[in-house]
């Protein structure tokens, strides 16, 4: 049907669905002049525009750019820092009439926003080039490569959880108490949980000491008497993977790499 409407003289009416996803949150907007019902969904009606959408062989050249009022939902994800979390992007093109099909046009994530005046400009990089972009293979190296609680590293991040209570929030310093609150250094490189009683906030831990977490970025709401989660870090030694998370069998590291190397310096 929607080839019907594409190829029509007089009977098509696009209009666009942007999908914006950060986790278990979902903001759906239409570029149209009025709100759209289509998927069971109620598409919002906002002041949307965007660039040309192009295939080039220059990743950096693929960027999207969606520009909507400064005071938009998606926009204030990145007011201060960027989301903890991945905010998925599909753009998806209908026509007004078409009551089935609408076609993903785009697919990708926002990498960050720049405000200007009124408006908050989106951008946003498609799916192929974190395909195409060129990763960096695994290190020899003495420290472990794998991420913690990732799928090579296998450390079950619901055993090392513990709630503790906030007693005081001065900026990115976070007071706490309960669990390990006391051990300097458990949580450096962790991660704290919130429940703001709408969603599940995430944000990293920079440091731990003295009844204080500094997290790396603010986390806008939270105040004193609120319970938060918050997992262990690792310094990715042997010695915290054997003695902290009892996953030593896991450990990606090469301990035992001898500092002298016989190739650039002579060993005897």
């Amino acid at each position: 049907m929607y080839t019907d409407f594409e190829h029509s003289r007089d009977s098509g009416s696009p209009v666009e669905l942007y999908e914006f996803t950060l986790e278990n949150r979902v903001w759906r907007y239409t570029s149209a002049d009025a709100d759209q019902d289509w998927g069971g969904y109620t598409w919002s009606a906002i002041t949307l525009t965007r660039s040309e959408i192009e295939e080039t062989s220059e990743i950096n050249q693929a960027t999207l750019r969606i520009t909507v009022s400064g005071d938009n939902d998606v926009a204030d994800l990145y007011r201060m820092a960027p989301p903890a979390g991945v905010v998925l992007l599909k753009v998806r093109r209908r026509h007004r009439g078409d009551p089935v099909d609408a076609i993903i046009v785009w697919l990708g994530r926002v990498l960050n926003c720049e405000w200007a005046g009124h408006q908050a400009t989106l951008a946003a990089e498609p799916i192929y080039t974190s395909i195409r972009q060129t990763g960096l293979r695994r290190m020899y190296s003495r420290s472990c490569p794998h991420v913690l609680y990732g799928p090579s590293c296998r450390v079950n991040a619901a055993s090392f959880a513990e709630a503790v209570t906030v007693n005081s929030v001065a900026g990115l310093a976070v007071g706490i108490s309960g669990g390990h609150a006391g051990t300097d250094g458990w949580w450096t490189g962790g991660l704290l949980t919130w429940n703001d009683g709408t969603h599940v906030r995430r944000v990293g831990v920079e440091t731990h000491s003295g009844g204080v977490v500094r997290l790396i970025a603010p986390l806008w709401g939270l105040a004193a008497g609120a319970t938060v989660t918050l997992y262990p870090g690792c310094d990715h030694s042997l010695n915290q993977c054997r003695d902290r998370f009892s996953n030593k069998a896991n450990f990606g590291g090469f301990k035992w790499i001898p500092y002298v190397n016989p190739f650039t310096t002579a060993v005897f």
